[in-house]
């Protein structure tokens, strides 16, 4: 397969991803930090400001294809997880 397009790896947002991990933490979530091969919005976002990405699992690991299904449960993890970390950037306690 031809290389259709490439982008250079943007390191996102420390301190967004801090909140994300604590947020974690916090809710007793497991987690993992882990670097992304996807080209996502928050890419191009970070170049002109903080951006971090949360990602939840998909069943079976499957991630955009016909087959990805994710639990409503860890959509709503997710959002506990992305909210706790919204508070915390919003109340300036970073």
């Amino acid at each position: 397969m031809a290389l259709t397009a490439e982008s250079a790896p943007v390191e996102l947002s420390e301190r967004l991803r801090g909140a994300l991990t604590r947020s974690a933490e916090t809710e007793e979530i497991k987690y993992l930090e882990m670097p992304s091969g996807a080209a996502h919005d928050a890419q191009e976002v970070a170049r002109v400001t903080d951006a971090a990405v949360l990602f939840v699992p998909s069943l079976a690991g499957r991630s955009h294809c016909p087959e990805e299904s994710t639990p409503y449960e860890a959509i709503a993890r997710g959002v506990d997880v992305l909210v706790a970390a919204v508070l915390e950037t919003a109340s300036g306690r970073l």
